[in-house]
């Protein structure tokens, strides 16, 4: 066989494995939007636990972006984590997650951080006599 044949055969050969590929379901495609949805389920079964209920996780794409008030660095930092493993970080072709985003963390005070009322209420009455506001 001569070399335009076999560069042709093989030509042939990739076209039909790309069509099976796609078509067949052979290699899973999804649309952005339903691969967004699924990183953000994933996301969320996997940080489900109380230990990380201060934080709020959406995804933008591939880009997991976290907020909330994290404890101390160290659980910031092991969410970091979870999150992006939480699907295989595949890449933009493979899927999974590729980057995430914590610059919207912040982190709490050391133990003097007082709790806050919502939705705050201010209350106070004078006395018909002469005596103090309370």
């Amino acid at each position: 066989m001569s070399g335009i044949a076999k560069f042709i055969v093989g030509l042939i050969c990739l076209v039909v494995l790309g069509y099976l590929g796609f078509y067949a379901g052979i290699i899973k495609s999804e649309s952005s939007v339903a691969l967004e949805n699924k990183l953000q389920r994933i996301a969320d079964d996997k940080t489900a636990s109380n230990e990380f209920g201060w934080a709020d996780i959406k995804m933008n794409g591939q880009k997991a972006v976290i907020t909330g008030t994290a404890p101390n660095d160290e659980a910031r930092d092991k969410l970091r984590k979870l999150v992006l493993g939480s699907e295989w970080s595949g890449g933009v072709v493979s899927g999974g997650v590729t980057k995430v985003d914590v610059s919207g963390i912040k982190l709490a005070t050391s133990g003097n951080q007082i709790p806050l009322a919502k939705p705050y209420s201010w209350n106070a009455t004078y006395p018909l006599k002469d005596g103090p506001v309370t």
